[in-house]
């Protein structure tokens, strides 16, 4: 409105805004919470779906690639990774209903001379059980070990050719739990 000549202008009343519009503080927390729930359900889903790309892209022969299939979409599997140095890595999918896991190896120094990688099933008491031994100077592997039981630990050791009766030289241990 303006007053008369050189009058003040004074300022238009701003109009309400109508309800709909108004914003309300718990809905902006709502819709906070629910972008992170599918945030981190969306996160989960690609690692699962990340994992099994790798353990599907993994070479597996003869037999074994009946009981991978099995191991890895049993309902109860549970994945397990483990860098280790120099870039080499260890996958394990257990599945207890099964008893049986899964274990990739991929990019492992070389073993050393005469040397093996062996794989071992370790409880929680008594001795650790060798539950398979690679070829001689393998860096990579894809295998099915089991009966997995009650053993909490998988552990992979460097050994003589012809392999241990116990661990010597391990070089991971991973929760089977």
């Amino acid at each position: 409105m303006r007053g008369g000549r050189g009058g003040a202008r004074r300022p238009e009343p701003v109009p309400p805004r109508p309800p709909a519009a108004q914003e309300r503080p718990w809905r902006r927390f709502a819709v906070t919470c629910a972008v992170a729930v599918v945030a981190a359900f969306g996160a989960t889903a690609v690692t699962l779906v990340v994992d099994d790309e790798r353990i599907r892209r993994e070479r597996v022969t003869g037999g074994n690639a009946r009981q991978v299939g099995e191991v890895v979409s049993a309902p109860d599997a549970r994945v397990r990774t483990r860098t280790m140095q120099g870039g080499a890595a260890a996958t394990v999918v257990v599945s207890p209903a099964r008893d049986r896991a899964v274990v990739l190896l991929r990019d492992l120094r070389a073993p050393g001379e005469g040397r093996a990688y062996q794989l071992w099933l370790i409880g929680v008491v008594g001795p650790a059980r060798p539950v398979r031994l690679l070829p001689v100077g393998a860096t990579a592997a894809t295998t099915v070990v089991g009966p997995v039981g009650d053993a909490a630990t998988l552990g992979l050791s460097t050994e003589p050719a012809g392999g241990s009766s116990t661990p010597t030289r391990l070089v991971v241990l991973m929760s089977l739990a």
